[in-house]
């Protein structure tokens, strides 16, 4: 009897704290995911050339064709074609500071931004 009651003890103080570390563990994984998804967008918009930056969306064009960033189905794409960036965001938005790039987007109430391209004077 005296076992049952320290094993219920012990799965009530662990569980929450087991909880929290894969919850930990699983922010950091997305941190890091996008990490890689905007250095490969940076890549993209620096072997480009940027025509157009609005709030939603960044036209630019490529020796191949002409494309277009913006949110689809919370994904963060490039088409023609579809190259993911950045999976599960809410929202995306760019503003431009001091001819920078950045990029603002939302995933679970929380806003991330991130430089990515210098706009050509």
């Amino acid at each position: 009897m005296l076992t049952m009651g320290i094993l219920a003890l012990i799965s009530n103080i662990m569980l929450p704290a087991i909880n929290s570390l894969y919850q930990l563990r699983q922010s950091v994984r997305t941190y890091y995911q996008d990490e890689i998804g905007v250095y490969q967008l940076q890549i993209a918009l620096a072997c480009g050339d940027i025509d157009k930056v609005k709030r939603d969306s960044i036209s630019y064009h490529t020796s191949e064709s002409d494309c277009i960033i913006h949110i689809v189905n919370n994904k963060l794409i490039s088409q023609p074609g579809t190259v993911d960036y950045i999976h599960g965001i809410d929202e995306v938005r760019f503003e431009v500071f001091d001819n920078v790039i950045y990029m603002y987007y939302e995933r679970d109430g929380n806003e991330l931004s991130w430089p990515i391209a210098y706009e050509k004077p």
